[in-house]
């Protein structure tokens, strides 16, 4: 008896430690070049896009998450490495939240126009590429055997 009251309890304390709780809050953490960014899906800023990431460090510092654009107070000031912009949308919890935080915008402004994703969550494994199109907040998805043929 003794045993499984301390077994439930080890349990309960790692869950406690070790759960991703900011998924319960409306919040993910993600690290890309070398800071901590948050997004939130209860965010009603449309600026730099719907969603984007906050820098935790600094609360000006933003990151448009359909082409990678890095923002200080509005001012363009570099942009994700290509790597770091495919790992980003390999992430399926970012994935996610960045569904339900589009939901949640959707409900709030039922007439705002958002960046159509040309792809859906089960799309992306490991032979997909995501990458920034041409045109403003294009993106595009290739599979890593066309990318070769095309050399």
């Amino acid at each position: 008896m003794f045993k499984k009251i301390w077994y439930k309890i080890k349990r309960f304390f790692k869950w406690l430690l070790f759960a991703d709780h900011q998924i319960m809050l409306g919040r993910i953490q993600i690290s890309l070049k070398g800071m901590k960014w948050e997004l939130h899906i209860t965010d009603r800023d449309p600026n730099p896009s719907v969603p984007h990431l906050h820098c935790v460090e600094n609360k000006n510092v933003k990151i448009n998450i359909y082409n990678g654009e890095v923002y200080d107070d509005g001012i363009n000031i570099g942009k994700l490495k290509d790597k770091e912009f495919n790992a980003l949308w390999h992430d399926t919890k970012f994935v996610n939240m960045v569904q339900k935080a589009r939901d949640f915008y959707l409900k709030e402004f039922p007439n705002y126009k958002l960046v159509q994703i040309p792809f859906c969550l089960n799309d992306i494994d490991e032979n997909v590429i995501i990458s920034r199109g041409t045109l403003k907040n294009q993106l595009i998805i290739e599979y890593k055997n066309e990318k070769r043929s095309k050399k």
